[in-house]
């Protein structure tokens, strides 16, 4: 659930300047609908495709540095995270 509508952007950092350590990995996850609130569904899914492309553009490999996975049934919640948590332990454990 990465709220990339922050300012400043959080994909223009990452195309701007590499916001991580060489090596490091980036997990991104989010519900395919997920919103808060009254906020429209798909707000925070919506944005994924724009900090794919910047840690691309940065100079990550998507085959090993990141990962991204939308979650169909996934809400803006713990029970999501819980499920998730396994995932994203094993791919930034990896070696």
């Amino acid at each position: 659930s990465t709220p990339l509508w922050l300012k400043p952007r959080l994909d223009d950092l990452a195309r701007k300047q590499k916001c991580h350590s060489p090596g490091a990995k980036v997990f991104l996850t989010c519900g395919r609908d997920e919103k808060v609130g009254n906020d429209p569904p798909g707000m925070f899914a919506r944005d994924v495709p724009a900090m794919i492309k910047a840690l691309s553009d940065s100079g990550d490999d998507p085959r090993k540095d990141f990962m991204s996975r939308f979650v169909e049934d996934g809400t803006h919640g713990e029970a999501v995270w819980a499920r998730e948590v396994v995932i994203a332990y094993q791919f930034l454990m990896a070696g």
